[in-house]
């Protein structure tokens, strides 16, 4: 729960109960406040208000109009207790105190509804986005650097699914925890951004805020329950901001906020792709075993030890059959898969012609009779560009989304940000995608990596196809074959 520390603005100023009231009441006009304790010798003996002094002579002193009956609040106090306190004891003002029991501050009864009125979510008591955004553009307007921490739950899905909604929320609450136990309310604020999303703005500089980064990730792993110890948590945190070298001119703040947050998403994003890869270095081979067509007479056997790929001999549909009665539905629904993919080129420009194909099964050399039986789908998608490097990855990217769309039921979409390709230690190549995925009710971060092999191109697609298939693998099927 937020406390009072985190909202307390005003500096330590008091008066003394041998002043003359005009005195106090300058003071009070001066700094726009509406309420000032009295201090004797460092202890708080009273507190003076505009609604105390109104009417009375001006010369007379402060101990003559004060009220007497202090009640402070320490600075660790809760936002909801505190004002619990201001509304039985009547009060519009109290004075705040640190640990040793000096003056903090006053807290005022209109600080304190403010901050009450504040969007809050009920379940993390995070501040939602709105004002982390408010706070954020203020910042940015005063000319100060802002630096964005954008943390996401890794496999947060599965909390819900294995152990309940329940847990799901607990961990959410723990998380935010962590959050608000490393946040300092004088440099930065976090919020809760959506789902198992939340972000920090801070005034930290880039290196600093690395370390607060790694600080959260140690923190969150750090998290247990008692009554479920097998149960971790995780998060991947993504960075932007705090590397400006010369003043900006002419900003359009909103639209700055609104960069940082969407690169250090996108940095989230590509830091999560990047670990799954490392964490499951076969995802070439297996990746694109499930995504790309088989080589001419090849088989694959779905077995209890896993996928083999034979060239023998046997029957293509009785081995499909075997298959099928073995496999639970679900095993085999399949998602999409590349069933061809071609480039021409022609002036420099390279025109990519993608065909996907989707069914039960469904593998790009399964026989007429395979296919009829299975319900085997085609949909097809073309894009141009530049026919070299970085931009024929897009290209062949955009052509694998075009096809992709064609698939996709009414309402829902897939775009795509980053095409990226990267080197791992030991000297493969990696292609990643990071993009968004539509569907009625929200949007979704995406990201698919596979390592290149003798066919980069086909490496892109089967990244493109990787990311969607995770999220076609949600829907039910019968919607999965409703397309436009």
């Amino acid at each position: 729960m937020k406390t009072i520390s985190e909202i307390l603005r005003n500096d330590p100023v008091w008066v003394n109960p041998n002043h003359a009231i005009e005195a106090a009441i300058i003071l009070m006009r001066g700094l726009n406040m509406g309420g000032l304790p009295v201090m004797e010798s460092e202890e708080i003996v009273g507190i003076v208000t505009e609604r105390l002094l109104m009417g009375e002579d001006k010369r007379k002193r402060v101990e003559d109009v004060m009220e007497r009956t202090v009640i402070t609040l320490p600075l660790s106090t809760s936002i909801r207790e505190a004002a619990q306190i201001m509304m039985r004891e009547k009060r519009n003002y109290l004075p705040v105190t640190h640990e040793d029991g000096t003056l903090a501050g006053l807290l005022s009864e209109s600080e304190l509804l403010a901050e009450m009125r504040r969007p809050v979510d009920p379940i993390t008591e995070l501040h939602w986005s709105d004002s982390l955004r408010e706070w954020a553009i203020e910042q940015l307007q005063a000319g100060q650097e802002m630096t964005l921490l954008f943390i996401d739950i890794d496999d947060f899905g599965m909390f819900n699914k294995r152990h309940g909604h329940v847990v799901g929320d607990a961990v959410l609450k723990n998380v935010a925890d962590v959050l608000s136990s490393l946040t300092d309310s004088n440099r930065e604020i976090a919020c809760r951004y959506g789902g198992d999303e939340f972000c920090i703005a801070t005034l930290r500089d880039a290196i600093e805020a690395t370390a607060m980064a790694e600080i959260v990730e140690r923190n969150v792993a750090k998290i247990s329950f008692a009554d479920i110890p097998e149960l971790s948590v995780a998060v991947t945190v993504g960075q932007r901001g705090g590397k400006r070298n010369r003043e900006r001119e002419h900003t359009h703040y909103v639209a700055t906020l609104n960069n940082l947050i969407n690169l250090a998403s996108r940095d989230c994003i590509l830091k999560k792709a990047g670990r799954r890869s490392v964490e499951a270095s076969s995802l070439d081979a297996n990746t694109l075993n499930a995504l790309l067509p088989l080589p001419q007479n090849a088989i694959v056997q779905t077995t209890e030890q896993g996928t083999m790929s034979t060239n023998d001999n046997h029957d293509a549909d009785s081995v499909l059959s075997e298959r099928v009665m073995s496999t639970p539905a679900q095993a085999y629904l399949d998602g999409l898969r590349l069933a061809s993919l071609g480039v021409t080129r022609s002036n420099g420009i390279a025109h990519v012609h993608v065909e996907l194909e989707r069914g039960r099964g469904g593998s790009g050399n399964l026989s007429a009779l395979a296919r009829n039986t299975l319900l085997v789908e085609n949909f097809a998608g073309d894009a141009s560009g530049q026919e070299e490097g970085e931009s024929l990855r897009r290209v062949v990217a955009e052509a694998t989304a075009a096809a992709l769309r064609q698939a996709l039921p009414f309402g829902y979409d897939i775009r795509l940000d980053e095409v990226l390709l990267a080197q791992t230690a030991d000297g493969r190549r990696l292609i990643t995608i990071a993009g968004i995925f539509v569907t009625l009710t929200d949007t979704r971060p995406i990201a698919g990596s596979v390592f290149s092999g003798a066919d980069p191109n086909r490496a892109v697609a089967a990244a493109v196809l990787s990311a969607a298939n995770r999220q076609l693998a949600r829907l039910p099927f019968p919607t999965l074959h409703a397309g436009k």
